[in-house]
């Protein structure tokens, strides 16, 4: 199995066990082969350059594959991801709208997406960073999850993987997921048996653990129970 949603780095104000070494035995210890890792401190700065390169020197050398966080208000972003796709090989970018407050049908998009889609990237669209702890002075926007439709329909050839997809967003947007091979969503804020609530639901769903923010054993306890509706390798 693959987790694609993992974090390696520090979110402000919380020690987190965020190392990779700490990861990869995590990982190991639950049969995971490897994960699309993304940096937490790139959430949080203006030039993600710096954390993405500490981010590169971290994992460089394995089998995991760096995914670059991007905010696309900054005039510096497309530059700053051309930069990051030719020094670092990073093998997807990762959007969170509702932290650096925009739509997913802002013009400003275009530029990302073009070159997602000129180096065949993968695309990973944060709905919510789903911990607890977080939530009391850190609170992202909402985000209307129809345009992950708009996404879906206008770029069939994206490789997206939307993160902390919760039942409810999943609902506004399966039916389009569900025409795309090229399409998933991950488990990360799933709880229980939600697995159970829908069928239709359940065809594009990959594992996505969401460490250091949540446990890798306790969201793969949960696959496991459902492992006949995964995605065992890579969209």
């Amino acid at each position: 199995m693959i987790d694609y949603n993992c974090y390696l780095g520090y979110w402000p104000f919380y020690k987190l066990s965020a190392n990779f070494e700490d990861l990869k035995k995590a990982h190991e210890k639950n049969n995971i082969e490897y994960g699309y890792v993304s940096s937490l401190q790139s959430i949080f700065y203006n030039d993600s350059y710096e954390s993405e390169k500490d981010l590169y020197n971290e994992i460089k050398g394995s089998n995991y594959k760096q995914v670059t966080i991007i905010n696309p208000t900054l005039p510096s972003a497309p530059v700053i991801l051309k930069r990051c796709v030719d020094e670092f090989k990073i093998a997807g970018v990762k959007l969170m709208p509702g932290y650096h407050k925009y739509t997913l049908s802002n013009k400003l998009l275009k530029p990302i997406l073009d070159i997602v889609k000129e180096y065949n990237l993968y695309l990973f669209i944060t709905l919510r960073v789903h911990h607890n702890l977080f939530f009391d002075y850190i609170v992202p926007d909402e985000i209307d999850c129809d345009t992950i439709n708009g996404i879906l329909k206008e770029n069939p050839e994206i490789r997206l993987v939307v993160n902390y997809a919760n039942i409810p967003a999943m609902r506004i947007f399966k039916e389009e997921m569900s025409k795309n091979p090229n399409a998933a969503a991950d488990i990360s804020a799933f709880t229980g048996n939600l697995f159970e609530t829908d069928e239709e639901i359940t065809k594009n769903l990959v594992f996505g653990s969401s460490y250091p923010l949540s446990s890798v054993g306790t969201l793969k306890i949960l696959a496991d129970k459902y492992s006949n509706i995964f995605t065992p390798k890579e969209i």
